[in-house]
């Protein structure tokens, strides 16, 4: 039969029917009060215990996806102060979410909620219709966005003007991402340009993109020794030519 032993000690021992195995309930050494077990009304079965696999100290625990069993991530620390992660990458579940930083609330201006790197094919036409030819090798340019600055760097290089050269619009060049929007500029780029190999702009005094809100392409401009600015028409070039490209601005 079962008994229960409660002995001089503070320990009560639950026996099996053959009394040889048993389960003891201990009180700590010193209590400083009275201390109460509480049973709720209903059948109650005490589990097995949950062991932690690769525990050490300051690492996170996480869910294993057995039961009872639970893993300390190496590559994932918290020491009280810092959170360190030794290998891979924050992933947000939710798009346009981010790290506010410097600040310890969320503060809108502080927020980083997106950084973007990549190629991007571009197009230079213009104003009145034609667009340029690439060599081959030369249709993409490099790109950075963080937050909403954005910048643009490459180089161009054409094979033939073909109907580009017949038009007099001005000389365009897309953007990867639309120019942001602000009442106090109506431009907001404002990139200076390495034009070369071409006879025909060497009059050119200073050569600039020049973009305006809201626009996804910025316009070639000509700065004049008295400061006027003017756009380049296609025909301006006058054969095939090459340029370095470094842009940077604001996106929507």
């Amino acid at each position: 039969m079962s008994e229960i032993r409660v002995k001089s000690t503070g320990t009560i021992k639950l026996f099996e029917s053959d009394n040889t195995s048993s389960v003891t309930i201990a009180s700590p050494a010193s209590l400083s009060a009275n201390r109460t077990i509480t049973i709720p009304d209903a059948d109650v079965t005490l589990g097995a215990g949950t062991t932690i696999n690769n525990n050490a100290d300051n690492r996170v625990i996480t869910g294993s996806g057995t039961a009872n069993t639970l893993e300390g991530e190496a590559n994932l620390t918290f020491d009280g102060n810092d959170l360190t992660l030794g290998n891979g990458n924050i992933v947000f579940g939710t798009a346009s979410k981010g790290v506010y930083l410097g600040v310890t609330s969320a503060t809108a201006s502080n927020l980083l909620d997106d950084f973007e790197e990549g190629t991007y094919t571009y197009a230079m036409t213009t104003s009145g219709g034609g667009t340029v030819s690439n060599r081959g090798g030369y249709s993409k340019l490099a790109y950075t966005k963080i937050g909403r600055m954005v910048n643009v760097v490459g180089k161009i290089e054409t094979s033939g003007l073909g109907d580009f050269a017949s038009q007099n619009g001005d000389i365009r060049l897309s953007l990867p991402f639309a120019i942001g929007n602000f009442d106090d500029f109506s431009e907001q780029i404002a990139s200076p340009v390495m034009w070369y190999n071409t006879a025909s702009m060497s009059s050119m005094n200073m050569l600039f993109w020049s973009g305006a809100s809201n626009d996804s392409f910025c316009t070639l401009v000509n700065v004049s020794s008295t400061l006027v600015d003017s756009a380049i028409q296609g025909n301006a070039p006058g054969s095939s030519f090459e340029m370095k490209v470094s842009i940077t601005y604001q996106a929507a």
